[in-house]
């Protein structure tokens, strides 16, 4: 199925459960995805306390992955939990945002993460690379955002930049984004 990693392997079990109390969602709710089976590691070689943190008392592995099981058993992955922003008690997830913001004819590639904010704990905020010879008012992006996801999921802070830090396998390194846009938030308010 297009847009899932698929069924659980034979004998294996999966569940998605709620970062906040750990306890088990239904399909089509987004937490994290844990995985138990005779072939899940027995733990970290040498590092107890890491082991304790991946694998609970029961067995289960906590992947980190965030994600839902769909109606048919199937796992969709939608980001990973140390990614997840925590805006006034609210989870949002990252790419949910980002989905939506490439869809918009102006964004080559979006990058939603959080920046530490006083009085909501986090704000979200977005990085964007426009297309070739665009130009996009973010006041025209928040609109836009408005009419397709939740109020509390559109970014506050934004940046248009040329291009992302990227690790060696290509992936967008969000956290130094969040370095520099949190220290210049920090500039400008402060």
């Amino acid at each position: 199925m297009t847009g899932s990693v698929g069924p659980p392997i034979a004998l294996s079990e999966v569940k998605v459960i709620a970062p906040a109390d750990g306890r088990t969602l239904v399909r089509g709710e987004i937490g994290e995805i844990c995985i138990r089976a005779r072939s899940v590691m027995l733990g970290y070689f040498g590092a107890p306390e890491k082991t304790r943190e991946t694998l609970d008392k029961d067995g289960w592995l906590h992947t980190g992955d965030l994600g839902l099981m769909l109606g048919n058993g199937y796992i969709q992955v939608t980001g990973r939990l140390k990614e997840m922003i925590i805006r006034g008690g609210e989870n949002i997830y990252p790419r949910e945002v980002e989905d939506v913001l490439a869809e918009h004819p102006a964004i080559s590639q979006a990058a939603v993460f959080g920046i530490p904010d006083e009085k909501w704990g986090e704000q979200v905020a977005a990085a964007v690379i426009l297309r070739a010879n665009e130009k996009v008012e973010f006041s025209v992006l928040q609109d836009y955002l408005k009419a397709r996801i939740a109020s509390h999921k559109i970014p506050k802070i934004w940046r248009a930049v040329e291009s992302f830090p990227l690790n060696t396998s290509g992936k967008i390194q969000k956290f130094l984004l969040q370095e520099q846009i949190a220290a210049e938030e920090a500039r400008l308010n402060g």
